[in-house]
């Protein structure tokens, strides 16, 4: 962010541009394995493009639009690498593995789940003293890094206390489940979300149960379990941190929040992944019934999401008028860009004086 604001003179549009085109490593990475474990038969493509759409799903638009919010895409991103580091054979994966893991932890509290997720390849890739030894390697990082992670970490007031899921357990998993479905539902249907996130856990269920019975490739399902563990442990994180903020209509509107989508996108594709690793009817069945879950899902948050964009851009054209003009705008204009007036002013003024965001060039008067 540092080095974006001081090559940009703070201008969001870099923020925003390089969020994006981190997203666009995460996908050409999966687009790449996919391409590497099923083939470049047209077929093999063709079963991407429901993937292509939910990960580039504008149900993000949170992440998309906030240019801050490319920390959320970095620690996806990373999570991404560090499974696929992991998943493949050499003597630097592991190293390159916690290297990633280490980058997404510390971009976003969420990246916190790479770490679980991380044992899915290394246990089901590895044998014998390898394993034992590995997993040990990667424990030892994932400690250091809380480690380091929490010292000095202090619980801001105003968030609701970790226990609240132990005591509030049916309002926790409401939480989860439409936070699990909020990448398929538009942005205030916490009712289709909800249904959505029971259906991915009857899908991941049915794959998980199949591929116990021997019905299909266990190692082609590797990735998709350690994306599904990466997402639901960012899951269950953001659950315990959220989901005691105020009633359930508040609750559910953090549930929705585009900022989460980005991860349990991820989530889903390993769902999806879990079913192409099956074999005969359930196979197509399964792995059908996610595509076109997908492109339903992706589809129908294009029309509001698209509102959404333009009326942010509406608002922040009025809030950067105000700003060029933060000497003589009032103190009801300035409250709409923060309560405390006077730190609005100041801050204005500091801008205007290093000729950074709105006064990097010139404007009419």
């Amino acid at each position: 962010m540092l080095v974006l604001a001081h090559l940009s003179h703070w201008n969001i549009r870099a923020e925003m541009w390089f969020g994006l085109t981190t997203l666009l490593v995460a996908v050409g990475a999966l687009f790449l394995e996919h391409c590497r474990r099923f083939g470049l038969r047209w077929r093999a493509i063709f079963l991407f493009i429901p993937v292509a759409w939910l990960l580039f799903s504008l149900r993000q638009s949170q992440n998309l639009l906030w240019g801050w919010q490319l920390q959320v895409f970095m620690a996806a991103t990373a999570g991404v690498l560090a499974l696929l580091s992991l998943d493949r054979v050499g003597r630097w994966r592991l190293p390159a593995g916690i290297a990633w893991a280490v980058v997404s932890t510390f971009s976003f509290a969420a990246g916190f789940a790479v770490w679980p997720a991380g044992v899915v390849p290394l246990f089901t890739r590895l044998r014998g003293r390898a394993r034992l030894w590995a997993i040990l390697q990667w424990s030892i990082a994932a400690l250091l890094v809380v480690a380091v992670y929490f010292h000095g970490y202090w619980k801001p007031g105003a968030h609701p206390s970790p226990a609240y899921v132990v005591g509030h357990p049916a309002p926790a998993l409401r939480f989860l489940l439409i936070m699990l479905g909020a990448g398929l539902a538009q942005p205030a249907d916490a009712a289709t979300a909800r249904v959505a996130g029971i259906l991915l856990l009857l899908a991941l269920a049915s794959a998980l149960l199949l591929l116990a019975r021997g019905k299909g490739r266990r190692n082609e399902a590797v990735l998709g379990l350690g994306l599904v563990t990466f997402a639901l442990t960012a899951s269950v994180l953001t659950t315990v941190g959220r989901a005691g903020f105020g009633d359930r209509a508040e609750q559910e509107t953090f549930a929705l929040m585009s900022r989460y989508t980005t991860f349990t996108a991820l989530g889903v594709y390993g769902v999806y992944r879990c079913s192409l690793a099956l074999r005969g009817r359930i196979r197509w069945l399964l792995a059908g019934g996610l595509g076109g879950l997908m492109l339903l899902g992706s589809l129908a948050v294009v029309q509001p999401e698209l509102v959404h964009g333009r009326d942010l851009r509406n608002a922040h054209r009025g809030l950067q008028e105000i700003v060029l003009r933060h000497r003589t705008a009032s103190d009801q204009e300035l409250g709409r860009l923060y309560i405390d007036t006077e730190l609005v002013r100041s801050s204005a003024a500091f801008l205007e004086q290093e000729k950074l965001t709105v006064f990097s060039e010139p404007h009419p008067r």
